[in-house]
């Protein structure tokens, strides 16, 4: 089955909600990089990340890239998501691995680690993209991605990410959900705040979002677990997938965006040349005389 997302808003009190079902995605892109456990998790919780501010995105041309960078054995993580719901992620150290936490729950932070920045960056077609970011809270992703919503675009919201590793370390579920207070000029103020309280409250009480997922819970109940009482209503449900937008094409931009001494230095360390994408692994070649045209110089046979 495909993964899922929907989106709900609720005009009286100025609020909006979504909810992703990420697992088939997670899974595809987790098992290319070969992740471990806890660095399953942390690229699962980003790229999830990723499809639920997707999910504002207005037209296909848009993007949004949430980038996750604590100075921790992970690496910088990259989850990223299109206007056609189209996801993929990259890990810097796929490796990265750590015991659990008391129970079964993956270390996430301390992998992700705390001294860094969450940020999202929004390209959406139009000539400057732009983005902000916010010191992370404890690496733990969704408290990150909530902290940055609301000091860095000042949208106070609530965010529940989950992703379920099995025992054979392969994702058996994945999703999370995203509700925000939006931008509005006429409404109930302390009527909003108590429904907000409410929202958070439950939010709380959210055992684990993945474990919902697995018990085969669709994001629009888990939306209406969370605001049953209020009058949302649904005005979008979608697919979202792995699809990596790499290309040859792409890969040749790539050296040419480089400077012709660097090109000729990969021309010369390997024949054929080899280019690879970090977010879905393909390999692209190039023969000498394709990168030396590239570099702007004729074939030195």
């Amino acid at each position: 089955m495909s993964d899922a997302r929907v989106r709900y808003v609720c005009e009286k009190l100025g609020l909006r909600a979504m909810a992703a079902d990420t697992t088939d995605s997670v899974r595809q892109i987790t098992e290319r990089h070969e992740c471990r456990p806890t660095a399953t998790a942390a690229l699962g919780r980003t790229v999830t990340a990723a499809a639920l501010l997707g999910a504002n995105l207005k037209g296909e041309r848009g993007t949004v890239t949430v980038r996750v960078d604590g100075g921790g054995p992970a690496g910088i993580i990259v989850g990223t998501c299109d206007g056609r719901g189209n996801l993929r992620g990259y890990i810097a150290n796929p490796g990265a691995d750590l015991p659990p936490t008391g129970g079964p729950k993956l270390d996430v932070a301390g992998i992700v680690g705390t001294d860094g920045y969450f940020s999202a960056a929004y390209d959406l077609g139009l000539r400057t993209p732009y983005s902000g970011s916010a010191p992370l809270l404890n690496g733990e992703i969704a408290e990150d991605l909530t902290y940055y919503l609301t000091t860095s675009e000042q949208l106070p919201s609530a965010a529940g990410l989950g992703v379920l590793v099995g025992a054979d370390e392969h994702v058996e579920a994945a999703g999370g959900f995203l509700i925000q207070r939006v931008p509005r000029d006429s409404r109930d103020e302390e009527e909003t705040e108590e429904a907000l309280e409410r929202i958070f409250q439950r939010c709380q009480e959210i055992d684990s979002v993945s474990r919902f997922i697995e018990r085969g819970g669709a994001p629009s109940e888990l939306i209406r677990n969370l605001v049953s009482d209020l009058p949302f209503r649904q005005v979008g449900v979608d697919e979202v997938q792995f699809h990596c937008t790499c290309s040859r094409e792409r890969a040749g931009h790539l050296l040419q965006s480089i400077s012709p001494e660097e090109v000729q230095e990969i021309a010369e360390s390997s024949e054929p040349g080899v280019i690879k994408c970090e977010f879905c692994g393909a390999q692209y070649q190039f023969t000498r005389e394709e990168m030396n045209n590239l570099a702007g110089r004729d074939d030195e046979s």
